[in-house]
């Protein structure tokens, strides 16, 4: 099966949003449920 080109993925009028997270409000979440699990380790939220 053939990957889809690059150009597949953006739309037509070629915007894309991306949101940052700037003060990482979804991985404290995270640590804050599990800090044995996610303290002191790189993390990263995708979805």
């Amino acid at each position: 099966m053939d990957k889809p080109s690059v150009d597949a993925y953006y739309p037509q009028n070629g915007r894309v949003i991306l949101h940052v997270d700037m003060n990482a409000f979804y991985c404290s979440v995270h640590e804050a449920e599990e800090p044995e699990k996610y303290r002191g380790m790189p993390t990263a939220v995708a979805g």
